[in-house]
């Protein structure tokens, strides 16, 4: 069925400098096996990054670029259709993994492997890649479920609902997804920071289970400017998140998922970030 264990699916819209470390990241993997890198250019109007991504001539690397912008969700999907891989990791074009990123991913696979999401330990970095620990990253860190002194903990149905209800402690481009699992659901053409929500309450709803990993090897750049801080402060974000926690309100309801149910529609951490945003408007994160 598939080619490889793991795509690395990498949708581009610029800037190149960030791409360039992102694809050195992955060629500087301990594992120099198990894994393909495909950079899908969504029509970025600077065409230098593919010639420089060609000129690398690594066979596991693939360059694509869209005749013309089909913008982030239709990208995303394009990337989960063109997976050849057991997992698809839909990596930002911005972030780094750190070289032992794909044998933790293996590792936590082998140990279980009918996990369809893997989730494994992630660092944050600001723009000029210095370590960071702002407030939206500690929050996550909170209420992130506890792994019990384990180096790995795997969690499922309405208990991982809900607390991804309550607030959505993920890092949505460090997540090795069971390519089988996620295909059917796909990206929601009409959202733009709450797709990746969307995908796990789906894929959690199908019953999908989720691994979560203590061991660090992602790192993850937050951005002061972003998709997500922006519309944020007009108003976008928070009109798709309302949408997507109605949705799922019904949709756990109809399933008997009560306390899923109740966190949909209260949405506590949604709200106090709605609240924070409207009180310090210069202050904007990557969602």
């Amino acid at each position: 069925m598939s080619d490889t264990k793991f795509a690395i699916m990498l949708p581009y819209y610029g800037p190149k400098a960030l791409l360039q470390q992102a694809v050195l990241s992955v060629l500087r993997q301990q594992t120099a096996t198990g894994w393909t890198l495909t950079v899908l250019d969504d029509a970025y109007p600077d065409e230098s990054a593919g010639h420089w991504v060609k000129s690398l001539n690594d066979p596991r690397i693939t360059y694509m670029r869209n005749p013309e912008n089909l913008g982030l969700a239709l990208n995303f999907q394009k990337a989960l259709e063109l997976s050849t891989g057991t997992y698809t990791i839909l990596l930002g074009s911005d972030d780094v993994l750190l070289p032992n990123y794909i044998g933790e991913l293996d590792r936590l696979t082998g140990m279980l492997p009918d996990a369809a999401i893997v989730q494994p330990g992630v660092s944050v970095i600001d723009e000029t890649g210095q370590a960071v620990r702002p407030l939206v990253d500690r929050v996550k860190s909170a209420i992130r479920p506890r792994l019990r002194g384990r180096a790995e903990r795997v969690l499922s149905g309405e208990a991982l609902a809900t607390s991804l209800l309550r607030g959505d402690w993920a890092y949505f481009p460090s997540i090795a997804w069971k390519t089988v699992n996620v295909r059917s659901f796909g990206f929601d053409s009409g959202m733009e920071t709450a797709l990746d929500l969307r995908l796990l309450l789906s894929v959690i709803g199908d019953g999908g289970s989720m691994v979560i990993g203590d061991e660090v090897c992602f790192t993850y750049r937050r951005h002061k400017k972003s998709v997500s801080s922006e519309l944020a402060r007009e108003g976008g974000r928070f009109t798709e998140e309302e949408a997507l926690f109605r949705e799922f309100e019904r949709k756990f309801a109809a399933m008997g998922w009560r306390k899923a149910q109740r966190a949909a529609r209260c949405h506590i951490t949604s709200r106090a970030y709605r609240l924070l945003t409207h009180l310090q408007p210069k202050a904007g994160d990557r969602g």
